[in-house]
């Protein structure tokens, strides 16, 4: 396992972190969709329906999701996150941005 992490990293071009520095999970935003990103979990994301008719106005939460399971998470500028390799909407590794929240495996979470 540390051989995979370790592999990654230098595949992102990052130094690998310490376990306890190391990234369970991310949230972001990409295309007006909130995403989280979570170490052994598929993507899950929300996106928020806005509607308007005679009524007035209604939203509602979209639930998404996408069959990659995250396999890293490694800060920078940009984030990146590694995914396994089934067929995805997402490129492997893909760009994050700046992440919203920041879970870390070690400590509690923290916001960037």
């Amino acid at each position: 396992m540390e051989e995979a992490y370790a592999e990654l990293a230098r595949a992102a071009r990052c130094a690998p972190l310490p376990p306890s520095e190391r990234i369970y999970s991310i949230t972001f935003t990409n295309r007006g969709e909130t995403w989280t990103a979570t170490v052994g979990k598929q993507l899950t994301g929300e996106k928020i329906i806005r509607k308007s008719g005679r009524g007035g106005a209604t939203e509602h939460i979209q639930h998404l999701s996408d069959r990659a399971t995250v396999l890293a998470i490694f800060p920078g500028i940009p984030w990146i996150v590694w995914r396994d390799a089934v067929p995805s909407a997402w490129e492997n590794p893909f760009m994050a941005g700046e992440p919203k929240s920041v879970r870390r495996f070690g400590p509690p979470a923290t916001t960037p």
